[in-house]
């Protein structure tokens, strides 16, 4: 499998490497469609989230943490250290529109983001372009 760094944000919480599918969770549609769903294998949350009620939805399904916005102190980042659950805040340059829900993630504790090779992974398109 090929790797291909996408982005790198703020190392926060839990050194570790994680290597898992990724589900994008942007937007309140998506949060709820995440809330509704029954339990499912934990993935790498891709997020534009950083604060608010959503984040305890957000880190119960999550195997990792990614999140375009927020800084060490982010509401996510406090919830992700109570649950010793990896987490990387401020990647900007993480384009969620251009991420498909299942493409395999690699999260580094450095706080770089890499995804896998388009060819090497059958992925499925964000939940709202279903």
């Amino acid at each position: 499998m090929t790797w291909t760094r996408v982005a790198s944000g703020i190392y926060a919480s839990h050194p570790s490497e994680v290597e898992a599918p990724l589900r994008v969770v942007a937007g309140l549609q998506e949060i709820v469609a995440l809330m509704r769903e029954p339990d499912s294998e934990p993935s790498i949350i891709v997020t534009n989230v950083a604060g608010g009620s959503a984040v305890s939805t957000i880190i119960r399904r999550a195997r990792a943490i990614v999140s375009t916005i927020g800084g060490p102190n982010s509401h996510i980042v406090v919830g992700a250290r109570d649950y010793n659950m990896p987490c990387i805040v401020g990647a900007g340059a993480l384009a969620l529109a251009s991420l498909a829900n299942g493409t395999m993630m690699r999260r580094h504790a450095d706080g770089t983001i890499e995804i896998a090779g388009a060819d090497d992974v059958a992925a499925q398109p964000p939940l709202g372009q279903m």
